[in-house]
């Protein structure tokens, strides 16, 4: 399908490079003011040959939401005091960076995807490759033969944005148990991701609209059917954790109308985080 036909292609930036975002490239990535847009359209046009995701086609890797969540202070608290934090599904690890801009040691930071591709294409995107100390896992989360087990009971912290939405509800529970098995007592997990004002399982086609139960299933959660679904993690896994939930209009992610309008009326931002005992 070519790329304006999909429903969140952009072909320009607009408003979505948001201060928060140009000033890391700038102070961080030493990027002028001048070369940041072209800079940006290069970055994202290599990304969207690896792969054509709505967080790529309509700018979503530039909306900065992680350090808005309520319990970003205490990450980047417990970061900086030496906590070991796995990025998983990183795409680039904005939000890795985001934590090394802030003064945080990187030597103890994770970050794994399925395509490498991306990690790669982040040392250009932030111009830090001598400085990023973390390490990259190009591996499959659902699989627990994979290089992934080499972290099994270390982490303390695991960001999940923008990453359960992508299954059905069988393979969230499979995902949320294998994150605990990746983490130790009192190990946070927490991110944002889309939902729904009525949780519900939706087949979707390549192109994001609805298809046939064939096509690929995802599960939209609201927060209650969010905690429901840990509540079944916890019976699979043996480890209790406490949950929090809560809904967001997609508009309160600066994002703007036309990248939230195709998915729906019923379509809300859902931001959690969850503790493990």
């Amino acid at each position: 399908m070519e790329r304006e036909a999909m429903p969140w292609w952009r072909g320009s930036i607009g408003s979505r490079l948001k201060p928060e975002m140009a000033k890391m490239l700038r102070d961080y990535s030493d990027i002028s003011d001048d070369e940041i847009e072209e800079h940006i359209l290069a970055v994202r046009e290599r990304a969207w040959q690896v792969r054509p995701f709505p967080c790529l086609g309509q700018f979503g890797f530039l909306l900065l939401r992680s350090p808005t969540l309520p319990t970003w202070p205490q990450i980047e608290s417990r970061v900086k005091e030496g906590a070991t934090i796995l990025d998983l599904g990183c795409c680039f690890g904005q939000d890795l960076r985001y934590l090394a801009a802030s003064g945080a040691p990187t030597e103890k930071m994770y970050a794994s995807d399925l395509f490498g591709e991306f990690w790669e294409i982040s040392y250009d995107f932030f111009r830090d490759r001598s400085r990023m100390k973390a390490r990259f896992f190009q591996a499959d989360a659902f699989e627990a033969t994979s290089s992934l087990k080499d972290l099994n009971g270390q982490i303390d912290i695991v960001l999940a944005t923008q990453f359960f939405h992508l299954f059905d509800w069988d393979k969230q529970v499979e995902l949320g148990v294998r994150i605990l098995e990746l983490t130790r007592p009192g190990a946070i997990i927490v991110g944002y991701q889309i939902g729904s004002l009525f949780a519900a399982e939706v087949a979707t086609t390549e192109d994001g609209k609805k298809g046939s139960p064939e096509n690929k299933r995802k599960y939209y959660h609201n927060s209650w059917s969010w905690k429901i679904l840990w509540r079944e993690v916890e019976k699979k896994s043996g480890i209790k954790c406490t949950v929090q939930a809560s809904l967001k209009s997609l508009s309160a992610w600066h994002s703007e109308k036309e990248d939230y309008d195709w998915m729906g009326f019923l379509a809300r931002g859902l931001e959690f985080s969850v503790v493990r005992e």
